[in-house]
């Protein structure tokens, strides 16, 4: 998804910690997992808008669903102040529908850092600072294709930038959103269908054993009349003409009622003859006339359904039962679907009542469709929580089932396969002493003792390790309240632990060392009003030697305010003099006398920036201060220590330009560069150069030097320098020539031109980060004080700050080049390719050029994962990647476009180029020899699709849409070729 970022300059918001992709990704588990486990949207979106207001920390995040027209309702939101609250607020935003529904609608997000200083229309504008937004970021949820909503973060007190970790959490999170409201629409859709169905259903019913009744009624009363009749001429007890009477008003009624019934009503025998019609109903039949009486029922419909409601009948005569007969058949195009009811009548008869039951099928179509979609819905958020971090579990506790997700089973070092879904196997791999207690938090939650579950597990992993989890569970409950049913996920905590333990163990040796210094310590954070504005300190450390001095206890004055507490602070200046600090960031050192707050002394103090607060470090000098006479007669050394100290204080401001320097460079290259000039100054009288580890780690290449000469060679191997070797700093002097690193060149020993001496002392320092030899920091010089301990010690920094630096940029390229590269082929990923394309696109519009579009895909590749195994399809699409990399010009991009289909783009070549160049590469292809099990396997093809701008396409989706076709076109031709798009 694309953002637009409507401000220039971007804001800090405060010094918080930022969230990671980490903390954004388990944010999209959560969310996934509500949504699998709950189709309550309401429910949903406050899990959402909570957590992310949580983890971005802004005034107000909000979750707005569009109305017809230019407004919108917001449906849930969270924020930090109640005054922020817009729930159920009707918004009107007049500019919505002029400005920005169709970059929305396409997925595009907008992102404004200050809402002052951003260009917008002036409606939109007064818009926000009617809602008092000082910052916003809006991303659109979309179901389906269709725009839904937006979701919405603020910041009301200031402006704030937006981190792009940020904006791409959002639109996980969006998306997420998304899946949730279209699985409330499903489940809607799908009640909605199934009452109408049931409704339907019973309704159809009822009327159906109504008519049953009656007619079952009337013929057995027509059936009495003709017995009575039949006795009448026998015995001639009652007089003809009343019983014919009597009879012709039974089968008069009977008659009216048949013809009232809906459904199709014949008699038959047993055997299927003598088929008659006893009401022609509404059902369509093959060969129905008026002219059936006296046919055979096979001679009436098709054979197989014949021969059934025969078989029907004789089991209705055998049984007395009434039995039952579904099927279709096919008419005017169409195909319908009855229901026949066989009831036995007689000895040898049956009354067979036929029903259309066409809508009913339709209804249960319709209803088995929203299921399925319903289904696939919860199988996306399937596929979303299988693509997290989190394992699963589902614990059925009516039927006693259990189901543990593969990712539960891997965060243990187990395939799916390896370990069964069984209570058995959760009890063997879960610790002893975890496993009571986890039991009993499950008694503790069911049985509504406590209203969370959230508790760290620990496991047996398989190379016998143990992994602490993070376990989270919910419980569903039927009508009566019992669970029926416990929904678990599980995050591995074992770094975090490990990690904690070890700050554990770093704030015990921090406290030792606070609590045995001599001097003060101590550490505040900053107190802002509303407009940002720092009005006080608040108490975060302070070790028992301030304490002592300042005549408080710790646990006094933690949490209280610095001028609340000691408000000598402000009279003396020195509450200016910290917010100087923390406002520029620059270390501030200060002697002064302090006569407040029942103190009585000089005082010396170091302040630094901590945050968004200070740390200072003070001692007590009133005794230096009150000897004035033993200073006056070693103030010689005291200005020699000034002066030092001058000098160091200009060799800290010289290492922090230099580190600002290395902090804004992209490359190692320009880094080491741009600090030369810096570093010269730094050693007078010295020469220097700065050499890098090549990526063999076989070598050490120069990259820059400064001075009259590098007494070093340019290249050479790391066993040639002491100091490498040694993995610490290497100083030889005049009286330790053999000890001289062998990288030193045999002219060292010789007197430069103009100068009396040879070079006098090399020093060597490893620059190591992380554990990593990095390079080499060299120095040489003809005069043996250019290097005292005092500038041995800055070279020493200054290799660690350049080391550092290196290993920073270094992982800033590997990241880069992970975040465009797909990791199998070495190819960009598709990402790229659509930023590539449509950055292509808009120069080749400017200056009217032409760009080839070449969509590729291999032959039967499914063929060679299935034969071969996906191993050998791996290194099909190894080999493939290659071979386009090595055709491919330095301005072209190949990308892989996903799965086994690859993508070239090529600036400036024409139509015709493109599908010659296209055919080059086709041929090359299919040269290539895969082996397996060291034979060669099947020849390799492939199949291309050729588009070109702008004949195929004014935009990039047009143009591989036009790409797509066109390979379409040639696999469906019989594959092997190149097809130009029409």
């Amino acid at each position: 998804m694309a953002r637009a970022v409507d401000n220039v300059a971007i804001y800090n918001h405060g010094d918080s910690v930022l969230p990671t992709p980490l903390t954004w990704a388990r944010l999209v588990a959560a969310i996934a997992l509500q949504t699998h486990q709950s189709s309550d949207l309401a429910t949903i979106l406050r899990v959402a808008v909570e957590g992310v207001q949580q983890l971005l920390g802004c005034d107000r995040v909000l979750v707005y669903q569009l109305a017809p027209g230019s407004g919108g309702r917001v449906l849930v939101e969270a924020f930090s102040d109640p005054r922020w609250s817009l729930r159920d607020r009707m918004v009107q935003d007049r500019c919505f529908e002029a400005d920005w529904p169709n970059p929305y609608q396409e997925g595009l997000g907008r992102a404004i850092a200050d809402v002052a200083t951003a260009s917008l229309p002036p409606c939109y504008a007064n818009f926000l600072a009617n809602l008092g937004v000082k910052a916003s970021s809006a991303i659109p949820v979309l179901c389906e294709s269709r725009l839904w909503g937006l979701l919405v973060a603020h910041s009301c007190t200031g402006p704030r930038r937006w981190p792009a970790v940020d904006l791409e959490g959002l639109q996980h999170i969006a998306v997420q959103i998304g899946i949730a409201v279209h699985q409330a629409e499903l489940v809607g859709q799908l009640q909605t269908t199934q009452a109408a169905l049931e409704a339907q259903v019973a309704a159809r019913t009822y009327e159906l054993e109504q008519i049953n009744q009656q007619l079952a009624a009337r013929v057995e009363a027509y059936e009495q009349g003709r017995a009575a009749l039949h006795q009448g001429y026998n015995e001639r007890v009652h007089p003809a003409g009343a019983v014919e009477l009597a009879l012709q008003n039974s089968e008069a009624t009977t008659r009216a009622l048949v013809a009232a019934i809906p459904d199709l009503l014949l008699r038959m025998r047993q055997d299927g003859s003598n088929v008659q019609l006893v009401n022609p109903g509404t059902i369509r039949m093959v060969n129905l006339d008026n002219t059936l009486a006296g046919h055979r029922i096979t001679e009436l419909m098709p054979q197989a359904i014949a021969e059934e409601r025969i078989h029907l009948a004789h089991q209705a005569l055998k049984t007395g039962e009434i039995q039952q007969q579904e099927y279709n058949f096919a008419a005017d195009g169409q195909t319908f679907y009855e229901e026949a009811r066989i009831a036995p009548i007689g000895d040898d008869e049956v009354l067979v009542v036929i029903r259309d039951i066409s809508a009913r099928k339709c209804s249960e179509a319709e209803r088995k469709w929203a299921e399925l979609n319903l289904k696939s819905a919860k199988d996306q958020l399937e596929l979303v929580l299988q693509a997290s971090s989190e394992g699963f579990c589902d614990w059925d506790l009516v039927t006693g089932e259990i189901y543990f997700s593969p990712q539960w089973k891997a965060l243990l070092g187990y395939a799916d396969h390896e370990l069964e879904n069984s209570q058995e196997m959760w009890r063997s791999l879960i610790l002893e002493a975890d496993l009571a207690k986890t039991l009993q938090l499950i008694d503790d939650y069911n049985s509504d003792r406590i209203q969370d579950f959230t508790t760290t597990q620990r496991f047996r992993h398989k190379d016998g390790s143990v992994v602490h989890m993070l376990s989270r569970a919910i419980h569903l409950k039927d009508d009566q309240g019992n669970v029926v049913r416990m929904v678990s996920s599980y995050l591995d905590m074992t770094q975090t632990v490990e990690i904690q333990q070890a700050l554990k163990t770093s704030e015990m040796q921090l406290s030792s060392i606070l609590n045995s210094a001599p001097d003060g310590i101590m550490a505040f954070r900053s107190v802002r009003d509303q407009q940002g504005t720092i009005v006080d300190f608040e108490w975060l450390l302070s070790n028992p030697a301030s304490c002592q001095i300042i005549g408080q206890s710790v646990d006094h004055i933690l949490g209280k305010r610095l001028l609340e507490e000691m408000p000598g602070n402000g009279e003396a200046g020195l509450f200016d003099r910290y917010v100087t600090v923390v406002e520029s960031g620059e270390p501030m050192q200060h002697e002064f006398y302090y006569n407040h707050d029942g103190i009585n002394c000089w005082f010396e103090n170091i302040a630094v920036k901590l945050g968004d607060g200070f740390a200072v470090t003070f001692r007590d000098i009133t005794e230096i201060k009150q000897s004035k006479i033993t200073l006056q007669q070693t103030n010689q050394q005291l200005e020699d220590r000034i002066s030092e100290l001058d000098q160091r204080h200009s060799e800290m401001l010289v290492l922090s330009e230099i580190s600002d320097f290395l902090q804004a460079c992209s490359t190692v290259e320009e880094a080491c560069h741009t600090i030369v000039n810096l570093l010269e100054p730094l050693f007078p009288h010295c020469s220097g150069g700065i050499f890098t580890t090549s990526a063999s780690l076989n070598r050490l290449e120069q990259v820059v030097a400064w001075g009259v000469r590098l007494h070093s060679h340019s290249e050479f191997e790391p066993h040639c320098c002491w100091g490498l070797r040694r993995g610490r700093m290497h100083w030889v002097g005049q009286d330790r020539l053999s000890l001289r690193c062998s990288h030193i060149s045999a002219q060292a020993a010789l007197p430069l031109e103009g100068h009396s001496t040879a070079i006098a002392v090399t020093l060597c320092i490893p620059m190591i980060a992380q554990g990593e030899t990095l390079g080499l920091f060299h120095l040489s010089t003809e005069v043996s004080e250019a290097l005292p301990e005092a500038k041995q010690q800055l070279a020493r920094t200054l290799a660690e700050q350049v080391g550092m630096a290196i290993a920073n940029l270094k992982l800033q390229e590997t990241l880069k080049h992970q975040s465009i590269r797909d990791p199998l082929t070495g190819l960009y990923n598709r990402r790229y390719l659509e930023e590539s394309l449509a950055q292509e696109v808009a120069r080749a519009q400017r200056k009217q050029l032409p760009i080839g579009v070449v969509m590729l895909d291999i032959d039967h590749f499914k063929r060679f994962n299935d034969t071969f195994g996906h191993n050998t399809g791996d290194m099909v699409l190894k080999l493939v990647g290659t071979l386009l990399k090595d055709k491919v010009r330095h301005s072209d991009v190949a990308c892989r476009y996903g799965g086994e289909e690859m993508t070239l783009i090529l600036p400036e070549a024409s139509l015709t180029e493109t599908a010659a160049r296209a055919d080059l590469i086709r041929a090359a292809i299919s040269e290539l020899q895969v082996p397996y099990q060291g034979q060669p396997i099947d020849r390799l093809t492939a199949s291309f699709g050729v588009a070109c701008f702008p004949h195929h396409g004014s935009n990039s989706a047009t143009l591989l849409q036009a790409a797509d076709a066109a390979l379409y076109r040639a696999k469906q031709a019989g594959r092997n070729q190149v097809v130009v798009a029409l």
